[in-house]
């Protein structure tokens, strides 16, 4: 049925179909033209006059006027406006995002106005650059932005809703202010979802979210190589034809691709000509991609290239291996799996036994059988008895996993261009799967991982294994990866400390931290004790040359003659205490105070009302005993009470 927004227009016998704002950049990036292209449909030959305006902030930056001859039809006027000193857009984390406002009006012979549009577009240059350190075969798979390399901070989008028509405006404006506010920089729009809606790309126009757009292809293992006959190849070319001049004024819009997980033999399929062929006659400036990945059939996925994969949480060695061994040039798809949110699982579930979450389960098997992982976490952690330990637990292992996997590829920037996890959110509630926001775009855990691993400056720890024995060496390479401006004479300290805060290993080191670098600080050395069995902790902490805190980052690691993380389901309890203050414009702080003798793990803050449009800097904090965290807290609707918990803390209700 009509899902898009529709309306109803009336003319007389001439109108505007279509106006195009392109800009194009001079080679120093400084001075801009914006390309207007009209399109006129007229039921008569005649005459008429072509105004276009070009403004930033409400000022005129330039304006073209054109006399136009009509005939019966469509009619082409094209006009240039040059735009001086021009603002550029950039993604988010980069810059401003400066949009400009393009206005046309069709005049006719006596000068009164006969129709009229406006749209956004801004001034930005994408290309894809060779990455450093790589076969010189490999193909470019480097973002570089207005001039700057541009590690890829992204997710994967699929649809909403499984019934995407209308009523979710507030769920899209909801989705992409947690994806601008978790430091994303680019979503990919998965080739078996959508042509995304109008609204999607103005958000992302203003949050500074660059657009990967797939065609609605995808084979997802299924029959890759798209059908060649002529009726479906009709049909492909129509369809591209009217999509792309429907999205090429956005600003954020920055790859077309031709599919998800097609076969790429070396060279473009006639499907995948013919999408490039209507991106470069329609829309010349942006990235053209022919498929994610650009994957061979019968070969394994090549070290050199755009790679999809793995999307499950690999084991508490082989994960580790895996990502520390990864090559790839560029990492499109990945992910973890994780149980939905405890609190909103009544919310789609009732008088149903959830109990053993597990395929054998078929409510289970029904919403998350690929994502179900409850055997997967009792060989880990031991027997697991109760739904909110294994939703912990779950969760935990996606945060954990996810969180590395990004690290990893940062920590070999430029090499790796960029890393969009699988997925951001959800089409209808599950009970487990890959998502990090879920249907009631409530985050997951490991948003917050995702967030905080895509911050601008990041120290994080390379290391082999999550569980240990006593008497081996653990080794952790400690890395700062940095999207900003140089950082001279930081400083790095590292603690590895028990569950009670006992400091069992320190070193610190002074660095020069590299300007859009990936810098490697130090090699730390611990033996396990004879018989330590437990919980040890891992915190990096980055200063500046004024010692300011510029990243903090906590690992989490078990050491067992059992089950390898089993230490975990038996922390000792500890007391936090909270305290909110307010400034009356619905933003607040939240301070967290551990008032006990051990670290406190994992504490949340969440809305009590569930449909709460509220928003945390950060969340599922790590305190050691005797210290203090805060988190900023933003409210933009409903109630404002907060509940907060750990998992081994006191249960409080904060706010009013």
């Amino acid at each position: 049925g009509i899902w898009q927004d529709v309306k109803l227009l009336v003319n007389d016998d001439i109108r505007l179909t279509d106006f195009w704002a392109r800009s194009v950049l001079s080679k120093d990036l400084k001075h801009g033209e914006a390309r207007a292209q009209v399109e006129i449909e007229s039921a008569s030959a005649g005459e008429a006059t072509v105004e276009v305006e070009v403004s930033f902030a409400g000022k005129k930056a330039g304006s073209a006027k054109q006399e136009v001859k009509l005939s019966p039809g469509q009619t082409t006027a094209k006009l240039k406006i040059s735009v001086p000193n021009v603002k550029l857009w950039w993604p988010n984390g980069s810059g401003e995002q400066n949009l400009y406002e393009a206005e046309v009006r069709l005049l006719d012979a006596a000068g009164e106005v006969i129709d009229e549009r406006k749209t956004r577009f801004g001034f930005k240059q994408v290309r894809l650059t060779p990455n450093t350190n790589v076969s010189p075969e490999a193909l470019p798979w480097s973002f570089e932005v207005n001039g700057r390399p541009t590690f890829v901070k992204g997710w994967n989008w699929v649809p909403i809703d499984h019934m995407y028509g209308g009523g979710l405006d507030a769920k899209y404006e909801r989705l992409l202010k947690l994806a601008r506010d978790a430091n994303a920089n680019l979503i990919r729009i998965w080739g078996g979802g959508l042509i995304e809606k109008e609204i999607f790309y103005r958000l992302c126009d203003e949050c500074g979210i660059m657009v990967w757009q797939e065609f609605t292809l995808s084979s997802s293992a299924m029959e890759s190589v798209p059908p060649t006959n002529p009726a479906y190849l009709k049909m492909l070319r129509e369809a591209a034809t009217k999509i792309v001049p429907l999205r090429r004024n956005h600003a954020s819009l920055t790859v077309w691709c031709g599919g998800n997980e097609l076969v790429w033999a070396g060279e473009e399929d006639p499907a995948m000509k013919i999408m490039h062929s209507i991106c470069a006659k329609l829309d010349p400036d942006r990235l053209y991609i022919p498929t994610s990945p650009m994957l061979i059939a019968g070969e394994r996925q090549s070290p050199d290239r755009d790679i999809h994969g793995n999307w499950l949480y690999n084991g508490v060695e082989a994960h580790y291996k895996a990502y520390n061994d990864l090559r790839a040039t560029f990492h499109s798809e990945f992910g973890c799996e994780g149980a939905a949110n405890l609190e909103n699982i009544p919310r789609f579930i009732k008088d149903v036994a959830l109990w053993p979450p597990s395929v054998k389960n078929e409510i289970w098997a029904h919403r998350g059988e690929w994502w179900a992982n409850y055997e997967k976490l009792c060989g880990i952690f031991g027997e697991i008895t109760d739904l909110p330990a294994f939703v912990r637990l779950s969760q935990f292992i996606q945060w954990e996993g996810l969180r590395y996997i990004i690290e990893a590829n940062r920590r070999r920037k430029h090499s790796c261009g960029g890393a969009i996890p699988w997925q951001y959110n959800e089409p209808w509630p599950n009970l487990s799967c890959t998502n990090a926001v879920d249907w009631y775009a409530t985050p997951k855990m490991a948003y917050y991982a995702v967030a905080r691993a895509y911050d601008p400056v990041r120290v994080s720890a390379k290391y082999e294994k999550l569980a240990w024995k006593e008497s081996e060496t653990f080794r952790a390479d400690i890395w700062v990866n940095n999207s900003l401006d140089a950082i001279p004479g930081a400083s790095v300290e590292t603690r590895i400390t028990d569950v009670y805060g006992t400091l069992l290993c320190e070193m610190d080191a002074t660095l020069d931290v590299q300007e859009n670098r990936a810098t490697h600080a130090f090699a730390l050395d611990w033996r396990l004790p004879a018989g330590f069995e437990g919980i040890f902790m891992l915190t990096a902490l980055l200063r500046d040359g004024n010692g300011i805190v510029r990243s903090e980052n906590v690992y989490i690691f078990g050491a067992s003659s059992g089950a390898p993380l089993s230490p975990m389901m038996s922390l000792p309890p500890t007391k936090i205490k909270v305290k909110k203050i307010e400034d009356g414009k619905g933003k607040s702080v939240v301070s967290i105070a551990n008032k006990g003798t051990a670290y406190a793990m994992f504490v949340r803050l969440r809305p009590k009302d569930l449909d709460a449009d509220i928003y945390f800097n950060d969340n599922y904090l790590v305190i050691p005993p005797g210290e203090e965290r805060t988190v900023s807290v933003r409210l933009d609707g409903g109630g404002g009470k907060l509940i907060c918990a750990g998992w081994n803390t006191n249960c409080l209700e904060v706010g009013g």
